[in-house]
């Protein structure tokens, strides 16, 4: 999946949560049949899965969040790969092994990842013991990439969407004020350069924001044009 297609992706979908769980459908189905996958991230010094592939997943990370310990949040926390080859003689987290056993999950990969201030792990659950080989492993460390690279572009378009609201609030901010300054022409029989500086003066006398003076008195202006009873 290149960037192409993840920025594709990204359009359509409503939010970064919704974006990462077409990932990880969309990684599951180039996996063996059987698995699950996930996406781990720390916020706030708590874990969460921000998206997943399944129930199934959101089940076995909760397990590991309960127990504060497990392979996901061990590679999160140490940022290493993490394999379980086969959970039934493993041994290193017991009582998760239980509970992910009870799910149908006997091996499992965490690939960890770092994108600017976000920490996370890419996690797949697998059905099979021994079910990420060389290949597999291959697989899901370039999806954890995928997943960095999502997260990347998810980013920059919040800062577009951010950027588009402070203009749209600027040019907002720019249309009340002209109003104000027609208002003051037609008061003071003058010309916009000398109504903008009537307009300012008074905000700086007062110690209120240019827009907030606009608002008030294009307000005042409207409220006494308005017909009584209205």
């Amino acid at each position: 999946m290149d960037a192409a297609v993840l920025q594709e992706l990204l359009l359509h979908s409503d939010d970064l949560t919704a974006f990462l769980g077409n990932v990880a459908r969309m990684a599951v189905r180039d996996m063996p049949a059987g698995v699950s996958c996930g996406v781990t991230v720390e916020r706030d010094g708590r874990s969460i899965t921000i998206a997943s592939s399944d129930e199934r997943t959101l089940r076995i990370d909760e397990a590991q969040y309960s127990l504060g310990d497990g392979p996901c949040l061990h590679s999160l926390r140490t940022q290493e790969h993490v394999l379980v080859e086969d959970l039934r003689g493993d041994g290193r987290w017991p009582e998760y092994a239980e509970s992910a056993i009870s799910e149908g999950v006997l091996s499992s990969l965490s690939v960890p990842f770092q994108q600017h201030q976000t920490r996370g792990a890419f996690n797949v659950y697998a059905s099979a013991p021994r079910a990420f080989g060389p290949e597999e492993q291959r697989e899901v460390e370039a999806f954890a990439e995928q997943v960095k690279t999502a997260i990347a572009l998810a980013a920059r378009m919040a800062s577009h969407a951010d950027l588009a609201e402070q203009l749209s609030q600027a040019m907002k901010s720019r249309a009340v004020i002209d109003q104000a300054i027609g208002v003051i022409m037609g008061q003071n029989r003058c010309g916009p350069d000398e109504a903008f500086a009537i307009l300012r003066t008074v905000s700086q006398n007062r110690n209120v924001k240019l827009r907030d003076i606009a608002v008030q008195m294009v307000t005042s202006i409207t409220s006494q044009r308005r017909p009584p009873g209205e």
